[in-house]
């Protein structure tokens, strides 16, 4: 109902109390009734204002009138605490968004309205079972059978990378590892395979909902897991994909550490540091039942330290004083001849929890562990050639990728890892030769390089040099997995200074051509792969040509040690 004009009407109900000044004129005509019993004044109102309601206007000008139609809900409603505004009083025509806000109660549910948000209102038991189904018909959008969201954002992650599942299907189909590589395909193989409970769930889920589609996992799921042996086909293209790095990361090992144990078996020099620790060693056990002994366990290596003089310095100072200053030549080879255990051993200056230093110590090529990896592989090769064999039956299909190819690859792979299991034993069978040799029962192969490296690299020599002489010159020569020279163990062994701005003497020539034994390895390999390739006889390891033993040494019985040598045959 439009607003009554100013002036006489008829009267109204009584307004609300009286606040510090006289309210606003109240519009004409009957009102809502005022809430009952005493409450605090209104607010200020501006002033010459009307006094009672449905009066006349005060001396200050025209009444701010309300522009929207008055509602009385049928229920006592929470209130909502706003600052009201309206026109003429707190907004002025043309200046504000308002002018454009017009009425849109006609669009309120108002049943809703008040039966959610009046005074009285109580929870209703129809709300969970309303959002229960809209929860549910929320996740019938996609259809999943995977619902613990971290894997679910895992395997999509994962996912994400590879192309699409009917491509992706079409390259394992094909054996195309241009799409599907070592790492895609393990991708694969970790995120997109059912196992045969996930398939039927799966197939069930895909029947209820035939026209929804599937989330990303599902999706790969349920392209691959319609593919004949699918996790079988999986698991056996895997093994020949991933098998050769393996296979070069073993032999590899293999070579190098038959190199530690041939650098022994082969030294010239090696007998000559062992007479002089045996005659310090019986000198100073002399007149005791300890003396004139013929040899000492190479533990002995390790006491040593715990012998020392006046100044502190303990015995093997004056025996590698001797080697080294009296024995040059000989130093000098012996240090080339050992090289491939003394870069066995990774040295690390690290702290304890103390905030120490410590030299931590490690050998990178441990046998023992090489001996386990190579035999694990061996059995998973042996494991999924037959799974092959059994497979093969699926296919009916001649031309089917997998059954044309698969056999070929095994069969190579088998020709490789039977070689590698040849290499192993052959590297074993020389270590326990070696220990034999030196008269030790059992040691690991990591604790016989650390004896060694302690016996020339003591901790101490390292640890106790000051901040500047660490980082320009014990860290780079002894720190760094590098061979060091009979000059630098002189600096290491304080009986010469370092100078850092004069460089070391350089190697002789012949030194220089010599490298290590491992590397020659590494180059015959390459060379009989070449030779292979341009249908030549490939050389046997360690160069000889014509598969005669390396180094041209015949076979037949062993040489006495200390002789310059081999304890053993190297392989052909």
């Amino acid at each position: 109902d439009a607003a009554p004009k100013a002036g006489k009407g008829p009267k109204g109900p009584k307004g609300p109390a009286k606040g510090p000044c006289k309210g606003p004129p109240a519009p004409g005509g009957k009102g809502p009734p005022a809430p009952g019993g005493k409450g605090p004044g209104g607010p200020p109102a501006a002033k010459g204002a009307g006094g009672k309601a449905g009066g006349k206007p005060g001396k200050g000008g025209k009444a701010a009138l309300e522009t929207k139609p008055a509602v009385k809900p049928s229920q006592p409603m929470k209130p909502l605490w706003w600052n009201k505004m309206v026109f003429g009083a707190q907004l002025q025509k043309g200046e504000t968004i308002w002018d454009e806000v017009k009425d849109e109660m006609d669009r309120l549910p108002i049943g809703e309205l008040t039966l959610r948000f009046s005074k009285s209102a109580v929870a209703q038991k129809e709300k969970p079972k309303k959002e229960e189904g809209e929860k549910k018909k929320e996740e019938l959008a996609l259809i999943r059978i995977i619902t613990d969201p971290q894997i679910v954002v895992g395997k999509e992650a994962s996912l994400r990378k590879l192309p699409e599942p009917s491509e992706v299907a079409k390259a394992l189909d094909e054996l195309n590892d241009k799409i599907l590589d070592v790492e895609m395909l393990q991708v694969v193989k970790d995120n997109a395979c059912p196992n045969p409970a996930q398939l039927k769930e799966l197939q069930e889920a895909r029947q209820k909902n035939p026209n929804v589609p599937l989330a990303l996992p599902e999706s790969f799921m349920w392209v691959i897991g319609h593919m004949p042996a699918y996790q079988q086909r999986i698991d056996v293209w895997s093994f020949a994909q991933s098998y050769p790095e393996q296979h070069a990361s073993y032999d590899g090992a293999l070579k190098d550490f038959l190199s530690v144990v041939e650098c022994f078996q082969e030294s010239e020099v090696l007998p000559h540091l062992l007479g002089i620790i045996l005659a310090v060693g019986n000198y100073l056990n002399g007149g005791t039942n300890r003396g004139q002994a013929d040899a000492f366990d190479l533990e002995t290596f390790g006491k040593l330290e715990g012998i020392k003089d006046a100044t502190g310095k303990d015995v093997r100072h004056f025996i590698f004083d001797l080697f080294l200053n009296q024995m040059t030549e000989q130093a000098n080879t012996f240090l080339e001849e050992i090289t491939p255990c003394m870069v066995n051993i990774n040295r690390r200056i690290a702290k304890d929890s103390d905030g120490v230093e410590k030299l931590d110590k490690s050998a990178r090529i441990v046998f023992e562990d090489f001996d386990m990896c190579v035999n694990a592989l061996h059995g998973e090769f042996v494991a999924k050639h037959e799974t092959m064999q059994m497979i093969l039956s699926y296919f009916e299909d001649p031309a089917d990728p997998f059954k044309m190819q698969m056999p070929a690859i095994y069969s190579e792979a088998k020709e490789k890892l039977d070689a590698l299991l040849t290499l192993k034993d052959t590297a074993k069978e020389k270590y326990a030769q070696l220990l034999k040799w030196f008269k030790i029962q059992s040691m690991k192969s990591s604790d016989f390089c650390v004896l060694w490296d302690n016996l020339m690299v003591p901790s101490n020599l390292i640890l106790n040099a000051d901040m500047k002489m660490k980082k320009d010159f014990m860290i780079p020569t002894f720190c760094q997995n590098k061979p060091f020279t009979a000059d630098e163990l002189q600096i290491l062994w304080q009986f010469k200074e370092f100078d850092a701005k004069s460089k070391l003497p350089k190697k002789k020539a012949g030194q220089r051509r010599r490298r290590r034994f491992s590397q020659r390895l590494r180059d015959a390999q390459a060379a009989a792969d070449k030779a292979s390739a341009e249908g030549q006889a490939p050389p046997a390891p360690g160069g000889a040509p014509g598969g005669a033993p390396a180094g041209g040494k015949a076979k037949g019985k062993l040489p006495p040690p200390g002789k310059g040598k081999p304890l053993g045959l190297r392989p052909d």
